[in-house]
């Protein structure tokens, strides 16, 4: 049972390349609205712990990772944090099989807490079949790479919390992504 103090988004999808391999994507959406206040009216300052965890189909924990995250939010950064939310983002390289990914994220010096879970099934290429990667969803790039917590003045967040919540607005451009594997041409070449 999700606990929802602070809210959190999370899909999880895969996808693979060539040098790095399977990985599976935690793209996170943290709801600011959660938090306690601290000083002044208009800035959040927290200390907060994330906590990843990925357990396979066996209930086994294949991946975990906790992470401190200081917030010191006015101003501009503040208004972008509270329209936005706070994005992170994270790859982690899998073999093939059906994992849960959970989130856990828990302000210190107060008793809120946000958690998360969501499946995904990382496919076996080896095995030559076609497959798909899953639908990547956003209305700007974000950026790629090891685990990120992307600021509330950058751009991607917006672009995050879309993909997160996937509810995007009617005047943004919608992107989407999807990678195709072991595809095999047709009689014709096509």
């Amino acid at each position: 049972i999700p606990i929802r103090d602070i809210a959190i988004g999370l899909p999880v999808g895969y996808l693979a390349t060539r040098d790095e391999g399977t990985s599976i994507d935690l793209s996170a959406n943290i709801d600011i609205g959660g938090l306690q206040r601290r000083n002044e009216e208009d800035q959040i300052k927290a200390r907060l712990e994330l906590i990843s965890l990925i357990f396979d189909e066996k209930g086994r924990t294949v991946d975990n990772r906790s992470e401190k995250i200081d917030l010191n939010l006015k101003g501009d950064s503040l208004t972008a944090a509270q329209k936005n939310g706070l994005g992170y983002r994270r790859l982690l390289k899998l073999k093939p099989g059906s994992y849960q990914a959970r989130l856990i994220l828990r302000e210190e010096g107060s008793f809120r807490v946000g958690t998360a879970s969501a499946w995904v099934e990382v496919p076996d290429f080896t095995r030559r079949q076609f497959a798909l990667s899953s639908i990547f969803l956003t209305v700007s790039e974000t950026k790629a790479g090891g685990a990120e917590v992307m600021t509330p003045g950058d751009a991607a967040v917006s672009g995050v919390r879309s993909l997160v919540y996937r509810r995007f607005p009617r005047r943004d451009k919608l992107d989407f992504l999807v990678f195709a594997y072991n595809a095999k041409l047709g009689e014709g070449g096509s």
